[in-house]
């Protein structure tokens, strides 16, 4: 084959050059493929390339997220609202699977076009709409049924979803998935697994960290799941642009926001764009925070309910070196600002005890098997 010879990137793109671009596009992106696999880098590069000359990749879609003070907590409140009306939404527009055709052949980015089946009947594609308050990041789906009267009474279904949330661009990501029915579930198959400053803390209704539910209409069906911010406290709009997020809705032969090509396809999530943050945003947002982390404190500091900081204490079960060295520093440095915490407390010392200690209230078990795990390489390195 022409494309193993090394470094023949310009004899493969004029070898395999056609009018037909989806046949051009092809051939040049499988010999990129055989040039990466004999190790010639640079020229499964410019084979690459050109390639994306012909077949451009989709822009990142980019939603704006805005802050809504006093938003409502149910569905219906949210969509009937005019905030809801008057926000910018996106578009499940983009097909899913291997659609380099329909890339080159028609212009997949522009939201708004009109979609058809492959019969070639219009319909309206799914909604995509979010915005963060002071309890978390809310993310609403709205998808336009035309057989809702059979879908209610359950002899037909509108589709599932499988949905994927990063709360950085480095970070982790969790997979949702979901099948919209009124009081439905919400399954949470697959989360990567690497430390992004939450202790490995995982989106899952169990422990309350995703919220969920569905909600039908005459025309379609809703989905609204939260992500409270006591389970993302390291992702807060103060620490992150944007989250990043890609919903593919299995209705259509398959769409998407991002434009995946596969299931997991991390480089086709969305930008979820926080605006609308100010000081008193932020503060009402650390101020929801903050019960937490002082219960979570606390019960790291319970003698009686074994707390993780306490139990070194112990003269037989834990310690005492490793606490007097490690951990009572440690407690000693985030209680003051635990003690800021209280129904009554300003604005100001909200903010001052979630910068000065919250993370470290809310992280203080994990922080503490840390400093464990390096005492004891320490004494054993000494040994």
């Amino acid at each position: 084959r022409m494309y193993n010879e090394k470094g023949d990137a310009g004899k493969v793109i004029a070898a395999f050059e056609s009018t037909n671009l989806v046949e051009w596009a092809e051939n040049l992106g499988k010999a990129a493929r055989e040039f990466m696999k004999a190790g010639d880098e640079a020229a499964a590069r410019k084979v690459w390339a050109k390639r994306e000359e012909i077949a451009p990749p989709p822009a990142q879609p980019t939603l704006d997220m805005p802050y809504w003070d006093g938003a409502p907590h149910d569905i219906r409140g949210i969509v009937e609202s005019d905030f809801y009306q008057k926000a910018p939404k996106g578009l499940l527009n983009r097909r899913y699977g291997d659609n380099l055709k329909f890339l080159i052949e028609t212009d997949s980015a522009v939201l708004g076009r009109e979609m058809t089946t492959d019969k070639g009947e219009t319909f309206r594609p799914t909604e995509l709409f979010a915005f963060w308050d002071r309890y978390g990041v809310k993310i609403l789906l709205r998808s336009y049924v035309d057989n809702m009267k059979d879908v209610k009474a359950g002899f037909a279904g509108a589709g599932g979803y499988e949905t994927y949330l990063a709360t950085g661009i480095d970070d982790p990501y969790h997979c949702i998935m979901f099948d919209p029915k009124e009081g439905g579930e919400a399954g949470d198959n697959f989360v990567t697994q690497y430390d992004n400053g939450t202790g490995y803390r995982q989106l899952t209704r169990k422990e309350g960290s995703l919220k969920f539910d569905n909600l039908y209409f005459d025309d379609g069906v809703a989905t609204l799941f939260t992500i409270p911010w006591t389970a993302m406290f390291a992702a807060t709009p103060w620490q992150r642009e944007a989250w990043y997020f890609e919903p593919i809705h299995w209705a259509h032969g398959g769409l998407s926001w991002g434009g995946s090509k596969s299931v997991h396809h991390r480089s086709t999530f969305g930008k979820l764009r926080f605006t609308g943050g100010d000081a008193k945003a932020y503060a009402a947002v650390k101020r929801t925070i903050l019960p937490a982390a002082k219960a979570k404190f606390a019960a790291s500091c319970n003698a009686r309910a074994g707390g993780e900081t306490e139990r070194w204490q112990d003269p037989e079960l834990g310690d005492q070196a490793f606490y007097l060295a490690e951990v009572k520093p440690l407690v000693e440095r985030i209680k003051p600002f635990m003690d800021l915490v209280k129904s009554d407390m300003s604005d100001e010392d909200a903010a001052k005890a979630w910068d000065a200690a919250g993370e470290d209230a809310m992280n203080i078990d994990f922080i503490v098997s840390r400093l464990r795990t390096k005492w004891l390489d320490k004494k054993r390195l000494a040994e």
